[in-house]
């Protein structure tokens, strides 16, 4: 079956319009280099590089690789997304023709996301054809066949019928390498009807052969050469040499599974003339392993060893592994039938070290998908264990509605005894005990609630604090030693501790935040936000997760919708990261789609908007019967409930209030055994874009580099929390200089005695408490930042941080994402986001291939900063405002490949400043400096 797959590869090409009409072809080289002399555009200069890293991939893999991403590079400065998606797309096909299918891989995924987000239904089914052989060579069987259903879906959608009939057939031929020919048939039926009404007949020809293959491999031979009979007219036709070498290949195969070895010799020794003629080596090699097989099958042996060791010397040459696996074993029966112990020793000692790497890198594989799966488990229990966080918002409920019938009972109370007072003076005093007595239990009840939920606070404030101060150390310690070098074993122990310690902290603040639900102090912080990138966070979250389970996951974005809203994203991200854990989790196949529509065409000066969310899957449904009572805590849909899916039934419940709150209503249709959709719409403000959206997916540790060195104060009496903050800061800048004092009296004399430029206090300490000591720090005067570095967690404690002089509390412990994005935001002109010389940005990596090549590019691009930073002295002399911001645009997309985050910031405000003003030379000085300190570290 593996010479299907190689043909199919070969005739997958055709699938890709526009790009690949043809198979590879060293010939066509100096074509496209002359395409390439001639181009005046950017569109043209892509085109005629993919072209020419694709017909180079095979016999020249280093300039193919130089040539694509070359293209790539040109597509993505062209700032045409669609060129540069067709780009990812070409050249991906080429790296995986060379044998990189990593790399390819990730093109081809580029490629993808973007054409499902401008819902090109048209290019989409190409591009994930072509992924879907990309998987199969990878060995992800799963993988290959779902992205070969999404390319039936996305062709069948943009309704032309050659791409309906390539997919079905690659989607034929997939399940013929996976031996289900009964699966397989009907698709390749399927594909052979759409090329006789297109009148194709080199698809024709394919088809045909591929049917001839399935009832072979069902060992209907006579059936197979029938077909095999039929398709070579066609190939004939369309001059499909290489398609006519194949059926005659097949059909010896098949002649001599009947025994009619004569007829068989005669095939495949015509099969051999063509496929030298065309000199198709790895054709070659495996048709001398099928004719040396099938002299074995005749008895014949002395015949069978020529042709198995021109296989095997054809296979080790090119290194084709799938041939030598099936090549050895027959050469060792060979050599030992004919008494050649000696070489039959040799092969088989060749075959076990072959066998030997492939099962290596079978475990290598395997290791990966299990690292993948253990990710995604503990991503699923981390995000069940926030659905917790506001469990009290349905107890709030039953308690305001206690409260409601306790006032309509008083009333109805009152009512009675006015309308007693009318009968008699006698009821009526009777009435009125009655009711003293009443308000005399209701005040007792009332006294007793408050000294309840007053002693719950206490208790919590104590035990948040009394928990916090030693898993401060725990988590602040292991994040520092996870991000060090370890043996395997240490680090895969230390990662254990680091995050069952995350798992504990998220228990206790889940805690903290259902009392805040129960005393009604459970805000909406809404603030401006760009709602794609929301949006992409929560389905990349879920990404692998569905994709495990062998599902879609869309998302569909009316364009109608405002890019920039206000909303809360933590609530907002907790409600739709619910129904879209909930769809997933009882979706066994199909797809969950996760829409956002505008209800209404407005105005676009209009400042708000009605949005509908919705989720729907196609998986089991919930019951009539208990459709009305899922919202309810603790409720779930018996349909295995929590034993087969898991979970606790307070998510809907908890995700009904959070969408009242945002002034919407959470609904619900659901058809048992087709699937549920859950929806809400809610007013949402209009935001104005401020500077470019910050990918919402990238959560990285920000190296910091000083400008100038900054002082620190810490105030902290626990010798634990000393150094964990210490390591922290010196892990995130080594240069800051940190001076430590363990009481708010040596802080007092400290600050007097010296400049500090940010002061971090702890707030529970003997003596002098970190109140006391902010504001006795503000009379001194002093003027720079004080922040609260506390294991309380009580809102009250953070108004008084702040009624105090502080700018803020932190809560302990603090990551060392969170210290350096502290220390950026209050140190400005002392710090800027930088990289480290050890740690390569990952994008960088990503957009290279391999860490060599990403090395080569940071020498390249520092030596190009170098040149500038020799250049803004003299634009400033001449005050050359332009040229300034010319050298700006050329280096903003170097600092995002680089992951530079402020320095993009800086000069986007640069760029965006209308005037060239002290300002504007200040920052781009600070921006020089900051390029220097990069520049000298990845020289050193």
């Amino acid at each position: 079956m593996l010479k299907l797959v190689i043909r199919l590869l070969l005739v997958a090409l055709a699938i890709v319009p526009a790009l690949f009409a043809e198979a590879q072809s060293p010939d066509l080289v100096p074509v496209y280099e002359e395409n390439l002399r001639k181009a005046t555009t950017d569109s043209a200069r892509a085109m005629a590089l993919q072209y020419l890293a694709f017909n180079l991939a095979h016999t020249d893999p280093s300039r193919s690789v130089a040539y694509g991403e070359e293209a790539l590079k040109v597509a993505a400065g062209s700032g045409n997304p669609w060129l540069l998606a067709q780009c990812q797309n070409g050249v991906g096909w080429a790296f995986f023709s060379g044998g990189n299918y990593s790399r390819a891989r990730v093109l081809l995924d580029s490629a993808i996301q973007y054409m499902r987000a401008t819902e090109d239904y048209f290019d989409l089914s190409p591009v994930c054809n072509n992924q879907g052989w990309v998987c199969l060579k990878q060995g992800d069987n799963l993988g290959a066949l779902r992205y070969f259903m999404v390319g039936l879906q996305a062709a069948e959608a943009s309704k032309d019928l050659g791409r309906i009939g390539f997919i079905n057939r690659s989607i034929g031929s997939f399940y013929n390498s996976q031996k289900e020919y009964d699966k397989s048939i009907p698709h390749i039926n399927r594909a052979l009807e759409t090329f006789r009404r297109l009148d194709d007949s080199t698809q024709i020809s394919d088809c045909l052969l591929t049917l001839g293959n399935a009832y072979s491999g069902m060992e209907q031979h006579e059936t197979a050469i029938a077909y095999y009979k039929q398709t070579l007219p066609f190939a004939r036709q369309s001059k499909d040499v290489l398609g006519e070498a194949l059926i005659y290949e097949n059909w010896g195969i098949s002649l001599s599974k009947l025994g009619r070895f004569p007829e068989a010799f005669q095939k495949l020794n015509e099969s051999m003339r063509l496929l030298v003629q065309l000199n198709e080596q790895i054709e070659i090699a495996y048709l001398h392993f099928t004719i040396g097989s099938t002299h074995l099958l005749n008895g014949d042996t002395l015949k069978a060893i020529p042709s198995l060791e021109k296989a095997k010397a054809i296979s080790t040459e090119l290194a084709l592994a799938d041939i030598l696996v099936e090549t050895l074993p027959a050469l060792h029966a060979a050599y030992a039938a004919t008494g050649a112990y000696d070489k039959a020793y040799q092969t088989m000692l060749s075959f076990q070290q072959l066998r030997d790497t492939s099962a290596s890198e079978e475990r290598v594989r395997d290791l990966q998908r299990l690292k993948t799966e253990y990710e995604t488990e503990r991503k699923e229990k981390d995000l069940q264990i926030k659905t917790l966080e506001n469990a009290r918002l349905q107890a709030r409920f039953w308690l305001a509605l206690a409260g409601l019938g306790l006032a309509l009972l008083i009333g109805v109370a009152l009512w009675y005894r006015a309308r007693q007072r009318r009968k008699t003076n006698a009821a009526l005093e009777a009435k009125n005990l009655e009711i003293l007595a009443q308000k005399e239990e209701a005040e007792r009840l009332r006294e007793r609630a408050e000294k309840s939920e007053a002693v719950k606070e206490r208790f919590l404030a104590a035990m948040s604090h009394e928990i916090r101060t030693p898993m401060n150390a725990i988590v602040g310690l292991s994040q520092l030693l996870d991000a060090q070098e370890h043996n395997p074993t240490t680090a895969h122990n230390i990662s254990i501790i680091r995050q069952s310690s995350e798992n504990l902290m998220t228990i206790l603040n889940d805690v903290l935040d259902l009392a805040k639900i129960e005393a009604n102090k459970m805000e909406l912080r809404p603030k401006e936000l760009h709602l794609p990138s929301q949006l992409r966070l929560i389905t990349g979250t879920f990404e692998g997760l569905a994709q495990e389970k062998g599902l879609s996951l869309v998302l569909d974005l009316d364009p109608e919708v405002p890019e920039y809203v206000e909303a809360d994203p933590v609530r907002l991200g907790q409600v739709l990261n619910n129904l879209v854990s909930n769809a997933i989790k009882f979706t066994q196949q199909g797809i969950v789609t996760v829409s956002v529509k505008q209800e209404e065409s407005v105005a676009p000066d209009t400042p708000e908007v009605k949005v509908t969310f919705s989720v729907a899957d196609t998986g089991i449904g919930i019951p009539t019967g208990q459709q009305q009572s899922i919202f309810e805590e603790f409720t779930q849909a018996d349909s295995g409930g929590a034993t087969m899916h898991g979970g606790t039934g307070l998510g809907l419940s908890i995700a009904r209030g959070l969408v009242a709150q945002m002034g919407g209503t959470l609904q619900m249709l659901s058809k048992p055994g087709q699937g549920s959709q859950f929806f809400f719409t809610i007013p949402l403000k209009k935001g104005t874009p401020n500077g470019p959206p910050v990918n919402a997916q990238k959560t990285v540790i920000t190296e910091l580099l000083c400008l100038k060195i900054p002082h620190i104060l810490l105030v902290e009496d626990n010798l634990i929390n000393q150094t964990v903050v210490r390591q922290t800061i010196a892990a995130i800048c080594p240069e800051i200089e940190l001076c430590i004092v363990s009481s708010g009296e040596e802080a007092l004399k400290k600050a007097q005695a010296q400049t500090f430029d940010l002061v971090f206090t702890d707030l529970q300490m003997p003596g002098m408490d970190g109140y006391e000591t902010a504001r006795k720090l503000r009379a001194i005067p002093f003027e720079g930042p004080v922040l609260a570095l506390t294991a309380s967690a009580i809102r009250a404690d953070e108004a008084r941080c702040i009624a105090v002089g502080m700018q803020g509390m932190l809560l302990k412990p603090v990551s060392p994402s969170e210290m350096a994005a502290i220390l950026l935001r209050y140190l400005p002109n002392h710090l800027t986001s930088g990289a480290s010389q050890k740690q390569l940005p990952k994008l960088l990596v990503q957009y290279s291939g391999s860490e060599q090549n990403a090395q080569e590019l940071i020498s390249l691009i520092c030596t190009e900063w170098s040149r500038y930073m020799e250049d803004l002295p003299e634009f400033e002399k001449a005050g050359d405002v332009e040229s300034v911001r010319k050298l700006l645009h050329k280096l903003k997309p170097q600092l995002v490949v680089m992951e530079l985050v402020q320095e993009s910031q800086l000069i986007h405000e640069l760029e965006h400043n209308p005037s060239a003003d002290e300002n504007f030379w200040t920052q781009l000085n600070i921006l020089r400096k900051a390029l220097s300190r990069v520049v000298k570290i990845y020289s050193q």
